[in-house]
């Protein structure tokens, strides 16, 4: 009677080996469920508190909220408006220079279109031309009714001071105005 032959034993423990495995297989299974059933209620945790954080940044639920909490939110939306401003400012910017592109390739396109149906700018005409002096004189009844404009909204700006005295005028000191001071 001696030991079992080392080939037995191995197949013995294959064997153990394999009965445990399908031992655990209905365990793992239950592993794997309270694996996904911690995730998901981690992630039903940072759903809440993001959504928490998101009324708070609209303004909603602020009630709960300390003083630190309240300036560490309005420092964050201070940063935000910063970001966003200067995002707008960065679009303005380029469809400023992309208009400005749009304009020199339309002037371009304008210039090209005049010389070929033969037409000249007004300010490139030869001095002696009649309607270069037309429209010389036109530039210059323009700024005399502009400068005219001018003096009627300066002169309308003016304060008058209109009053009505009964019985004999008192000494005051005089004022320029257009509207003369009536004594009855």
């Amino acid at each position: 009677m001696g030991l079992p032959a080392p080939k037995s034993v191995i197949i013995k423990t294959i064997e153990r080996y394999e009965k445990k495995q399908k031992d655990n297989e209905p365990g793992s299974k239950g592993l794997e469920d309270n694996t996904q059933n911690d995730d998901s209620f981690s992630m039903a945790k940072k759903i809440e508190q993001l959504d928490v954080s998101k009324r708070k940044l609209m303004g909603e639920c602020l009630e709960t909220c300390s003083i630190d909490e309240l300036r560490k939110l309005e420092c964050q939306l201070e940063r935000s408006i910063t970001r966003i401003r200067a995002r707008k400012t960065q679009l303005v910017l380029e469809q400023i220079e992309k208009l400005r592109q749009e304009e020199k390739t339309l002037m371009e396109e304008n210039r090209k279109l005049q010389e070929k149906c033969g037409i000249m700018e007004p300010w490139r005409l030869p001095s002696g031309n009649k309607k270069k002096q037309q429209l010389q004189d036109k530039i210059i009844v323009a700024e005399a009714a502009a400068g005219e404009e001018e003096e009627e909204e300066r002169e309308s700006s003016i304060d008058v001071e209109t009053e009505l005295y009964i019985g004999p005028a008192p000494y005051r000191r005089r004022t320029t105005t257009k509207t003369p001071t009536h004594y009855i």
